[in-house]
């Protein structure tokens, strides 16, 4: 019960939407999600958008599916799980966590303090998937945290937005590396990880230690995810109307996915996610005015499956 990657590893999810926050999940023909019409209690409904059912009465973040349950972190900011059908709640750890990553039976994420002055960030921890050994991995404040294939990235955050220096270091929290750029958000991919320069606004590239960083792009992402052979990004573009955009991986070709003006935008199953929000675009976009769409990869087949 997961994702595989190709190396073998079963993942929780992909490391597109825990970067993302963690809110769409998707396992076996299900997708689960926080409701925008139902208080953002996590539902659960078909690929098809059909057959959709309330799972918990609550919100959940940094959902993953592993080994019969699914992981998220509760309104307390714990880390809980649950069986599919909503039965079995329990809270395995009582730290406060952001960015939920499941690797092989292993839970990574960032534990916060209070007293770090970050309102996201902090140590980077691991544990059980039952909540034992938990272990700290990398003292100091950290962010965004996401695991792929062997290593852990996360960013630094610095004085202001457009300090965000992306590192990375091995599950034991050994080989750490700063790897050169300010960057978010970011997605790991096969050959290469995608981000949003935040020294020039653009969209760029670099190996997955940091070599070959280049622009391949002046976009301007303001969410990213990863599906297939594409990347698929949110262009911030003049501000108006934030459009959502695939590039290829391979030829770095862009073509428009929606004319919809959207706010974020996620890979579920083989199918993609996005949210439309007509502006403006701050802090409380995401309050009322929204609509979620479900659609094929190429933003064909949109059917509408939630609003608030």
């Amino acid at each position: 019960m997961g994702v595989t990657m190709p190396s073998g590893s079963v993942y929780g999810n992909t490391p597109s939407n825990v970067l993302g926050g963690g809110g769409f999940c998707a396992y076996e023909g299900w997708i689960y999600y926080d409701s925008l019409s139902d208080n953002l209690s996590l539902h659960r409904m078909l690929a098809d958008g059909s057959g959709d059912v309330r799972v918990l009465e609550q919100g959940a973040n940094g959902l993953a599916l592993y080994d019969g349950w699914v992981y998220y972190i509760d309104a307390y900011d714990h880390i809980t799980r649950v069986r599919p059908n909503g039965e079995g709640e329990e809270q395995i750890s009582d730290i406060s966590a952001h960015w939920l990553n499941v690797v092989d039976g292993w839970l990574y994420v960032v534990k916060m303090s209070a007293t770090n002055g970050s309102a996201w960030g902090g140590e980077v921890w691991k544990m059980r998937a039952d909540g034992s050994d938990q272990t700290l991995l990398r003292e100091g404040v950290w962010e965004y945290l996401a695991a792929y294939e062997g290593w852990l990235y996360f960013s630094s955050p610095g004085e202001d937005l457009q300090h965000q220096k992306l590192c990375r270091m091995d599950y034991l929290g050994e080989g750490f590396q700063e790897l050169g750029v300010d960057a978010n958000p970011y997605v790991p991919t096969s050959d290469w990880v995608f981000y949003h320069d935040l020294s020039d606004n653009s969209l760029g590239r670099m190996r997955h230690d940091g070599s070959e960083a280049q622009k391949v792009s002046d976009a301007s992402p303001a969410s990213m995810a990863v599906l297939g052979d594409w990347v698929y990004f949110v262009d911030r573009g003049d501000g108006e109307a934030w459009l959502l955009y695939r590039m290829d991986i391979g030829t770095s070709e862009q073509r428009l996915v929606t004319d919809k003006a959207c706010l974020g935008v996620h890979a579920v199953g083989d199918r993609i996610l996005y949210t439309e929000h007509e502006g403006p675009y701050d802090l409380f976009a995401y309050a009322e005015g929204n609509e979620m769409y479900l659609a094929d990869p190429d933003g064909s087949n949109a059917l509408l499956i939630d609003k608030n």
